[in-house]
């Protein structure tokens, strides 16, 4: 999946591809991916298999990557509660356009 081109050649970003693998990979009751919204069940288990994925295991610098590009928490209180993030442009387009989510100057945006 790392090989995936986007519209404009370039690869997407890592981040990205690796978000797409770990909602793939995981069980459901851990992390899942519904209708541009992705919940995140158990963060403390999460947190315990992310560097498997990532070079880090600490859940405040993924919630940092999925803010970068554009996710908003919209339900959840506190850093290691059960949560859901959601992207607005994904809710309304899908999952195959997360690939050409960009962090662009201090904002994200599809291209």
């Amino acid at each position: 999946m790392s090989g995936t081109i986007d519209r404009r050649g370039a690869t997407p970003p890592d981040f990205l591809v690796k978000l797409l693998t770990m909602v793939g990979d995981e069980a459901p009751d851990l992390i899942s991916w519904t209708g541009g919204k992705l919940y995140i069940h158990d963060p403390v288990a999460l947190e315990r298999k992310m560097s498997v994925y990532f070079r880090h295991s600490n859940f405040s610098s993924f919630q940092r990557q999925l803010n970068n590009f554009g996710f908003r928490k919209v339900e959840g209180k506190g850093k290691l509660a059960p949560c859901m993030y959601m992207h607005d442009d994904l809710v309304k387009l899908g999952v195959s356009y997360l690939f050409i989510v960009r962090v662009c100057g201090g904002f994200t945006s599809l291209i």
